[in-house]
């Protein structure tokens, strides 16, 4: 069974109040389904394992969302965006953490599977993951840094913990 449930609520707008609506399923969280469906996605080797996945808001929507609650204030802030590795990283979309990779699915919506990945890198050029006050920060060894806006039900502190594992392997 699927139910729609609202993660955040943007402010008014319009004349009116707008929210942004993920779709949720009753018995399996949303940063799951992500994972299973990245999983199967031709893009990924069958040898590859997914350890987690978690969609998120790029700078952007993050920017409307500020300038719909008000002009002098900000509800979020606005996620860093960068050159060099992470300028991919610009747009709303889910980020997957393999057992060889970081990969970035453009995806407008947390509905749907992710069409093709934009951009992936080797666990060796990430200096870091770090997960604070709902902005997901992916650290480059090039100094380039990429921010989405995850909300806690997305369990980004999960991918955090297994990129910690995954980066401490030897290679």
């Amino acid at each position: 069974t699927t139910r729609i449930v609202p993660i955040l609520h943007l402010g008014h707008g319009l004349g009116g109040r707008v929210t942004l609506f993920i779709f949720d399923s009753r018995d399996t969280s949303m940063w799951w389904k992500f994972t299973k469906k990245i999983q199967s996605h031709p893009e990924i080797a069958s040898d590859e394992e997914v350890f987690h996945a978690c969609y998120g808001l790029g700078a952007k929507l993050v920017e409307f969302a500020n300038r719909s609650i008000s002009r002098t204030s900000k509800a979020w802030d606005v996620p860093e965006s960068s050159d060099g590795l992470a300028a991919s990283i610009d747009c709303n979309g889910v980020v997957a953490l393999t057992d060889r990779r970081l990969c970035f699915f453009p995806k407008v919506l947390a509905i749907g599977t992710p069409k093709a990945i934009k951009a992936d890198w080797p666990i060796n050029v990430i200096d870091g993951i770090t997960y604070a006050e709902n902005q997901l920060r992916i650290e480059f060894k090039d100094g380039s840094v990429a921010e989405l806006h995850v909300p806690s039900s997305q369990s980004p502190g999960k991918l955090v913990a297994a990129f910690l594992k995954v980066a401490s392997k030897p290679r």
